[in-house]
């Protein structure tokens, strides 16, 4: 790769030393932005190459990886996210994590195509990049602080606003599993704990800015392209739904599916005015205040709020999105939108994971009730369903691991180790990753999305279910819906799924422009015009489908097989009521087709010449 080629690219990766506080910029490879592009897939590169397979997950020795991919930063809508990624100290495995706004697309305006942290810090410090301007400063007097406040602090510290923050709150701090890492008040790097990653290295908060503009190949046509796609986009049926309600707007849609889970995964059926009540429509009526985009985006999807009634009357701040009002509404029978935002708002500030919080705490309701656990280990709480008082307790008490709320801070995989078999059979979670809110009995294609997924239950790493709800593919083969109960078709769908979401993930971009009127030939025609390539879609999956190797690779090396692929026993209990009444995973039927499709050995290993075919790593 020549210097001539780097249209999109900023060939340069900005590597922080924070043992001595040194920092240099690095120019990747020749061939890496080919084999890997940028975002999670580069990201796992990198990983390598800087020590990530031998450190474990909460040494400061754990490289934290933040990546943007070619069209980060560039003038087109719905690619201003970035990715994060180190070895999870939830699962012990791969992890990562995406958040829009625009902290991604100043980094990428800085100049640099990623930022890599080693070592960590005797000391609380926070970043500070402005184009070439690189600063490690003292925060030790932002330690304690909340991820907003510090936000706010480090802000008025610079004397800039134009500034983006990432930042950790408190649950970073103290280590929770699944701390998450914050940023434009409200974006969240949220799955697999890697707030708790930039907590061991003692970073409060990185601030980037930049305002150089990126070059691309052919600056007349990927303008014209930008114009298109506005348009493309604004005209979608999606958006204006998206845009009206956030994407909380399907929620009656998605129970009716069966695919809400209610009382943590028990049920199928709850009071249908108790859903409704928790619905997009509903919350737009009764507490949103505004909507809020993210970098170049005309969906403007983000929801603010403000409560208007009640006991969290004057509350105001970001969300809540679907997975927070299902994890914090049904999961554990609540049925009050004022509490969820006020919860959601809550796990923001302090820095964790809400469906992880939310699947936790359920989850320990769901003990209690068994009997599994009593008050002599909860510290006197009665933990029952719908307790809202409770939820608001335990909250606090995973974010300063005070008390029963140590344990749960550490998720549902450790909390059920700790209670014994029956609390094993009870968790749900793959790989240590606590479920999103949508339930593999109710579409097919979850099963092997979940199981596979190489950083643990996700349901964005390979979302077949929207072909299952109607949403074509034509590029890579699905030009008409499949059958959601189907199993027999879904090993391949996941498959090619998950080996072009790598390659999207790779550039990076937003899941929503694939039903917000972008599909995948027209992202991958103005990735060309911007880079000069000319890849295809077949380049593209090829692609994908080595970056999903290589991370599954780093995974048969943290000792995943076909035993981290296994979905929790629950999940393979059918529910009697719903829109999944009877139906239950076809896991055993499909995972093994799977692997042969991948190119895996039965146990769930990467074959050599499967490596070799792939050149990895």
């Amino acid at each position: 790769m020549t210097e001539e080629s780097m249209y999109a690219f900023n060939d340069k990766i900005l590597v922080v030393d924070l043992d001595d506080k040194t920092f240099e910029t690095l120019k990747p490879p020749i061939g890496y932005y080919k084999k890997y592009i940028g975002g999670s897939g580069l990201g796992a590169r990198l990983f390598i190459d800087y020590g990530g397979l031998e450190a474990s997950p909460l040494s400061k020795n754990n490289p934290l990886i933040f990546m943007v991919g070619p069209l980060t930063g560039l003038t087109y809508p719905l690619a201003g996210r970035h990715f994060a990624c180190a070895r999870s100290p939830l699962t012990t495995f791969w992890g990562q994590g995406s958040s829009g706004g625009y902290w991604g697309a100043k980094l990428k305006k800085a100049g640099y195509d990623g930022l890599i942290l080693l070592g960590g810090s005797d000391k609380p410090v926070y970043i500070v990049i402005s184009n070439n301007d690189i600063e490690i400063r003292d925060a030790q007097g932002l330690w304690g602080l909340d991820s907003f406040k510090a936000e706010e602090e480090i802000k008025k510290d610079i004397g800039d606003k134009k500034f983006s923050v990432a930042t950790i709150g408190q649950a970073g701090e103290n280590r929770v599993l699944f701390a998450a890492i914050q940023n434009d008040r409200g974006r969240v790097v949220g799955r697999t704990g890697l707030g708790a990653v930039m907590g061991v290295k003692k970073v409060k908060g990185i601030a980037v800015y930049g305002d150089r503009e990126v070059s691309v190949y052919d600056e007349d046509m990927f303008k014209r392209r930008y114009y298109e796609s506005i348009k493309k986009v604004r005209k979608a049926p999606a958006t204006k739904i998206l845009r009206t309600h956030g994407t909380n707007a399907l929620f009656e849609q998605i129970y009716e599916y069966g695919d809400l889970p209610v009382k943590y995964w028990s049920l199928g059926v709850w009071d249908i005015e108790k859903i409704r009540k928790l619905s997009g429509p509903s919350m737009t009526q009764a507490i949103l205040r505004g909507v809020k985009a993210c970098y170049l985006c005309p969906i403007a999807c983000g929801r603010e709020f403000e409560i208007k009634e009640g006991p969290c009357k004057g509350v105001s701040g970001h969300g809540p999105e679907y997975e927070t009002v299902a994890a914090f509404g049904p999961l554990m029978l609540i049925d009050d939108i004022n509490f969820i935002a006020y919860a959601g708002d809550l796990c923001n500030r302090y820095g964790i994971d809400t469906i992880s919080a939310g699947s936790v705490i359920a989850f320990a309701m769901e003990l209690y009730e068994k009997n599994i656990i009593d008050k002599n280990e909860t510290d006197g709480i009665e933990i029952r369903w719908g307790d809202k008082e409770v939820v608001i307790k335990l909250i606090r008490m995973i974010t300063f691991r005070e008390g029963f709320g140590n344990y749960l801070a550490d998720g549902v995989r450790r909390l059920a180790e700790r209670y014994g078999e029956q609390a094993k059979k009870l968790a749900v979670h793959v790989k240590g990753l606590e479920f999103p809110m949508h339930d593999p009995r109710a579409f097919e294609s979850w099963t092997l999305a979940y199981a596979t997924s190489n950083r643990g239950a996700c349901h964005t790493y390979a979302s077949t279910y929207y072909i299952e709800k109607g949403l074509t593919f034509p590029e890579i083969g699905y030009d008409k819906p499949l059958d959601r109960f189907d199993y027999k078709s879904k090993p391949l769908a996941v498959k090619k799924l998950q080996d072009i979401y790598e390659f999207l993930d790779s550039m990076v971009m937003c899941r929503f422009h694939l039903y917000g009127g972008l599909p995948i030939r027209d992202v991958l025609d103005t990735f060309n015009l911007a880079t000069g390539w000319n890849l295809t879609v077949d380049d593209a999956l090829l692609i994908g489908e080595r970056i999903f190797n290589l991370k599954r690779w780093i995974n048969n090396k943290f000792g995943v097989d076909i035993e981290e692929d296994r979905l929790p026993e629950k999940i393979f209990i059918p529910l009697s009521e719903g829109g999944t009444k009877g139906h239950i995973p076809h896991w055993n039927e499909q995972i093994y087709e799977y692997y042969r499709l991948r190119g895996w050995d039965e146990r769930g290993i990467v074959k050599k010449e499967t490596l070799e075919r792939l050149d990895i790593p």
